[in-house]
Parts: C-alpha cells; sequence; structure tokens
C-alpha cells in the first residue's frame, strides 16, 4: 500500500523497480525477522515494543518543535500498530503454557 505512489512517477521499468524495493525494504527486513524468530515470541514482543518506543522517540522531538495533528496521527498509527503486536506476541506466548 505504501509503495503503490512509485507508479504514478514515470520512472521506467527499472526505476519503478528500484523505488519498489527502496519503499519495500522495512518491510522485507520485518518480514524476514519474523520469519527467523517465529517460535520465540518473547524476541518478536520485545522487538515491536523497541520499534513503538523508537518510533515515538523519534517524533517526540518534531512535535515539540512544531506541533501539527498528522504528527500524532502518524504516531498512533504506527507506534499502535507496533503495540498492538507486541500484545499479540505477548498473548502467544503465556497461551502456549
Amino acid at each position: 500500500m505504501f509503495a503503490l505512489d512509485i507508479f504514478g512517477m514515470n520512472l521506467g521499468f527499472w526505476g519503478t523497480i528500484f523505488g519498489l524495493f527502496m519503499h519495500l525494504t522495512p518491510s522485507i527486513i520485518l518480514t524476514a525477522i519474523v520469519i527467523i524468530f517465529w517460535r520465540k515470541s518473547l524476541v518478536l514482543a520485545g522487538m515491536w515494543a523497541a520499534f513503538g518506543i523508537g518510533y515515538i522517540a523519534i517524533m517526540i522531538p518534531n512535535m515539540i518543535r512544531q506541533f501539527e495533528f498528522y504528527y500524532l496521527a502518524w504516531l498512533i498509527q504506527f507506534s499502535g500498530a507496533a503495540f498492538v503486536l507486541t500484545y499479540l506476541f505477548f498473548l502467544d506466548r503465556f497461551k502456549k503454557r
């Protein structure tokens, strides 16, 4: 979904391929981490919590400097999704027992 804007840039075939790769690199990395640690849900819960806290830590200085409502929306969307995944992996870990 986040990479679809690359098709409107008229970059040609190889430019579009490179743009898709650049847009999807974080998703590819996170998917690889989830696949590697699939059975270790506590590790994944910690990773997603760290991503959520890290995103908040990155966004707070921007919000302090100049507050815009879309910063708050980004904060809720991205860190909220990370915290939901944290909860789900914790739930998976403790439901196994």
